[in-house]
C-alpha cells in the first residue's frame, strides 16, 4: 500500500510545514498537527483558506532520492527548463508542465505537459518558496 504523505506551505509564516497527524472529515483534511520549535501546533483548514497550500507526495523520487510533491519545481538532465509538478484531474496522474515556445521562432507560448514517471528529474524548489525560478 502506498504511503500518503503531505506537506503544507504557510503563506504568512513563509514556512513549509510537515504534518505529523491529519484530521479528516468526509475525506477532506480539516486540520493537521505539526511540530514547530519543539512544540505541537494544530492548523485548522477550511475551503476558503488561501494562506495554506497542501501538497501531496507523488510516490516518485528524483534522481537523488528526494521525494517529489505536487507543487515542486523540477529540472531534468537534458533540458534547462524549470517544470512544475501538478496533478492532472483528467488523466488522474501527476505530470509536469511548463510554459514556453515549442520552437524558438514561435510567436506564442504554449503549455507543454509530460508524464512524470519516466524522467530523470531533480527537485530544484517549489512553486511557493521559489516562484522566481518559473520566470527564468
Amino acid at each position: 500500500m502506498k504511503e500518503l504523505k503531505f506537506r503544507a506551505y504557510h503563506k504568512y509564516m513563509e514556512k513549509m510545514l510537515i504534518p505529523i497527524k491529519l484530521h479528516l472529515n468526509d475525506w477532506k483534511i480539516t486540520c493537521f498537527e505539526t511540530l514547530l520549535d519543539d512544540n505541537v501546533y494544530q492548523v485548522k483548514i477550511d475551503d476558503k483558506e488561501y494562506w495554506l497550500h497542501i501538497m501531496q507526495y507523488t510516490w516518485i523520487k528524483d534522481k537523488n532520492w528526494k521525494e517529489i510533491y505536487g507543487g515542486d519545481l523540477i529540472q531534468y538532465d537534458w533540458n534547462s527548463r524549470i517544470w512544475e509538478v501538478y496533478f492532472d484531474e483528467d488523466r488522474l496522474q501527476y505530470r509536469i508542465r511548463c510554459k514556453g515556445k515549442a520552437r524558438p521562432d514561435d510567436k506564442d507560448t504554449m503549455e507543454i505537459s509530460y508524464s512524470l514517471e519516466w524522467l530523470e528529474l531533480t527537485v530544484v524548489g517549489n512553486i511557493y518558496e521559489d516562484k522566481h525560478l518559473l520566470n527564468n
